[in-house]
């Protein structure tokens, strides 16, 4: 096995962001300059981490479920990388609806009450993200079971939410 070089971080820039500053989306990113690169970790934090401190989850939290990104990685003589990240922030997504399927015996106001996006709100991934928590909680659904299923509208900058319940036996 030949592990071949190892590359250190030379420059991080973004294009097209205007929602968050350079300094803040290169902090999520989580490398300083002369630092080792590490794809796993760049990919996390670009992309999605466990933390939610990834740039896209900054986005999202805020509403923007459209961004797009484009990153290119550049060897530069040496050992080093050129990390460049184009964004289109594009408008923020509001939500539509919030549906449940699967809920044979929980009345819908039930698990209405526990919702942290609610329809006329901003996309916010750590809500629905804590909606599900919270629905887990109650103890009348498989928590591992509720999955939400997002049916974004990019015309119209909306986002249907359907959370698939499986209550449970007990």
């Amino acid at each position: 096995v030949e592990e071949g070089p190892q590359y250190r971080v030379r420059n991080i820039t973004f294009e097209g962001n205007s929602v968050y500053p350079d300094q803040v989306l290169a902090s999520s990113l989580d490398f300083e300059k002369g630092d080792v690169f590490n794809e796993e970790k760049y990919n996390e934090n670009l992309r999605s981490n466990r933390h939610n401190t990834d740039v896209i989850a900054l986005y999202h939290d805020s509403g923007y479920l459209f961004l797009q990104l484009e990153d290119n990685i550049r060897v530069v003589p040496g050992d080093s990388l050129d990390i460049h990240i184009q964004m289109v922030e594009d408008e923020k997504a509001t939500i539509r609806r919030v549906e449940f399927v699967g809920n044979t015996k929980t009345n819908d106001h039930v698990v209405r009450r526990n919702l942290r996006s609610v329809p006329g709100d901003f996309y916010s991934r750590s809500g629905i993200q804590r909606t599900i928590r919270e629905l887990a909680i109650l103890g009348y659904f498989v928590p591992e079971n509720i999955i939400p299923d997002l049916e974004p509208d990019f015309e119209e900058k909306t986002v249907d939410i359907y959370y698939s319940l499986d209550e449970s036996t007990s």
